[in-house]
C-alpha cells in the first residue's frame, strides 16, 4: 500500500488531534483528580473535628460524674467524722460527768444543760 501525500497529512493531522484530545483528557483527569482529594480533605476534616468533639464532651461527662461521686464521698466522710467527734464528745462528757458528779456546781450544770441546753451557768 503506497501512501499518499494526502495521507500522510490526514495520518498526521489524526496524531496530533489524538494528542491534543489525550492532553485534554489528562488535564480534566488532573482537575478531577484534584478536586477529589480536596473533597476527601475536607471530609477527614469535619470527620475529624466531629471525632474531637464528641471524645470531649464524653469526657466532659466522665469528669462531671467524677467530681459528684467525690463530692458525695467527702460528704460521707464528714457526717462520719461528725458523729464520731459527737460520740467522742458524749463519752468523754459521760466520763467527766460521772467522775465529777459530786460536786454541787457540776449537778447543777448538768440539770441547766439536760432543761435549757446552756451550760454558761
Amino acid at each position: 500500500m503506497v501512501k499518499t501525500a494526502q495521507d500522510a497529512q490526514d495520518a498526521e493531522r489524526l496524531r496530533t488531534e489524538m494528542e491534543q484530545l489525550r492532553a485534554g483528557l489528562n488535564k480534566e483527569l488532573d482537575a478531577k483528580t484534584a478536586e477529589m482529594m480536596q473533597q476527601a480533605r475536607t471530609h477527614a476534616g469535619k470527620e475529624f473535628d466531629r471525632i474531637i468533639a464528641e471524645a470531649e464532651a464524653k469526657a466532659a461527662i466522665i469528669v462531671s460524674a467524677a467530681k459528684v461521686k467525690a463530692q458525695q464521698e467527702r460528704d460521707t466522710m464528714l457526717v462520719e467524722v461528725k458523729e464520731q467527734v459527737a460520740a467522742t464528745a458524749v463519752e468523754a462528757v459521760g466520763i467527766l460527768l460521772r467522775a465529777n458528779i459530786d460536786s454541787e456546781r457540776n449537778k447543777r450544770l448538768l440539770e441547766d444543760f439536760l432543761t435549757k441546753g446552756d451550760m454558761s451557768a
